[in-house]
């Protein structure tokens, strides 16, 4: 549904199925990333659409009207969809990028712009041959830890793909890592491992 929603000018929803996105992004703006990606590749405009969702992406990041308007819960759904329909149209973009971003107002999702946009980035990242492996770890890593990863995600690539390491440092995690490289998630942390035990201990004998 959603990707005939977003591929409003795609009249065969078979050919969007033969498309396969070069990773799976399980999260709801992965899903509307996804369904953008597979229709701009059947109609062979990922070129174009790439380009609109970089002009959304520094518009965001240049713009703090423009960002304050797609997260704020103020303005009802129907003026933000007719606000966003003439700010795409003033922008110049494309028609799969319009009929994305009237999707996500219809459903009064446009908080999830940025992010969308990341997404959707991170797919063409992959098709490109460059697969992002995120690393989250409780402090910094050092330099030796850090190469020592590295290592281990390369294990996951396939021949002619190469590594993009993103690292992020939560302390809410306790300790040990969580890693994420293509579709592939692997929860390591310390405060994974606690409530699986917490949830163990509750379990009646």
């Amino acid at each position: 549904m959603l990707r005939t929603s977003v591929g409003r000018c795609v009249s065969s929803r078979s050919m969007a199925q033969q498309v396969r996105p070069p990773i799976k992004l399980y999260s709801t703006e992965g899903r509307y990333a996804t369904a953008l990606y597979t229709v701009s590749a059947t109609q062979q405009k990922l070129p174009d659409v790439e380009k609109d969702m970089t002009t959304i992406k520094t518009l965001m990041d240049t713009n703090k009207d423009f960002k304050n308007f797609v997260n704020s819960p103020l303005v009802n759904r129907v003026e933000k969809r007719k606000i966003m329909n003439e700010i795409l149209t003033h922008l110049k973009v494309g028609a799969h990028t319009t009929n994305l971003f009237d999707t996500l107002a219809e459903n009064n999702r446009l908080a999830m712009t940025g992010n969308v946009v990341k997404s959707f980035q991170e797919l063409m990242t992959a098709h490109k041959g460059q697969i992002v492996g995120k690393v989250t770890t409780a402090e910094k890593m050092d330099a030796s830890t850090e190469q020592e990863v590295r290592k281990v995600l390369q294990s996951f690539l396939k021949q002619g793909q190469t590594l993009q390491i993103e690292t992020k440092v939560d302390a809410g995690i306790g300790g040990g890592m969580i890693v994420q490289v293509g579709d592939k998630y692997i929860d390591m942390s310390v405060a994974t491992k606690k409530r699986k035990l917490d949830a163990l201990l509750e379990m009646p004998v």
